[in-house]
């Protein structure tokens, strides 16, 4: 990696932080205060070490075809083991906020947080172009997922829901998982390395809708 790269790298990392310094200093920060965001975004990065933790162990996973192999790698390396530690850490999160609309944003921040480790590991290992594509792909994959684990965790505990806690966990991973799984697969040419981009955008464009619909049309409290 060159000094220049490697630079450009790290700024590209720091993006999640500045978006969640945009975020902490909003006069509109939909409900939630900035002692919640605060907190929200120290247990995403908080939430990273665990799930490091469960990764390292693993290797690549084989199977008979590419599509199962991606499967396998979105679905079961990735999206499991991080969004359940993050459901474990945003039961408890959710239980210091006021109102629903003070989780889901809160889920942005804790996001953000979770989002800027990971940054940071890839831009010291991929430098500053996997840093960009993660710029505009993963962290707002992240910080939406957040927001929409947020709503459901907020539901469970506001009136005890053994469905509304399993979509919490569930929604989130099989989101996390599709929007991995075009990135997953190994293809070759422009176009295919299009519509894989095409699928991840679509994912990311649901996840943006959801998210705002959730921060303009839940705005009553949950409890």
């Amino acid at each position: 990696m060159t000094v220049w790269g490697g630079s450009w790298g790290i700024l590209l990392a720091l993006a999640p932080l500045a978006l969640f310094l945009l975020l902490f200093w909003s006069r509109r920060c939909r409900g939630a205060t900035r002692h919640d965001l605060l907190r929200a975004f120290v247990a995403g990065l908080v939430a990273t070490v665990p799930v490091a933790a469960l990764l390292a162990p693993g290797g690549v996973m084989h199977a008979a075809t590419p599509l199962a192999e991606a499967l396998l790698a979105a679905f079961i390396q990735a999206a499991l083991p991080e969004e359940s530690v993050k459901l474990l850490v945003m039961l408890w999160l959710c239980r210091q906020v006021a109102s629903g609309r003070a989780a889901v944003t809160s889920g942005v921040a804790f996001g953000l947080g979770f989002a800027f480790v990971e940054n940071l590991i890839y831009a010291a290992h991929g430098g500053w172009v996997a840093s960009l594509i993660r710029l505009v792909s993963a962290v707002p994959c992240h910080a939406f997922l957040g927001a929409v684990m947020a709503y459901y965790v907020a539901r469970a505990l506001a009136q005890p829901s053994p469905a509304a806690l399993i979509k919490a966990w569930l929604v989130p991973l099989l989101l996390h998982g599709l929007y991995d799984l075009p990135l997953m697969i190994a293809v070759d040419g422009l176009r295919a390395s299009a519509q894989a981009a095409l699928l991840t955008g679509l994912v990311l464009a649901l996840l943006a809708t959801w998210t705002r619909f959730l921060l303009t049309r839940l705005a009553r409290p949950v409890t």
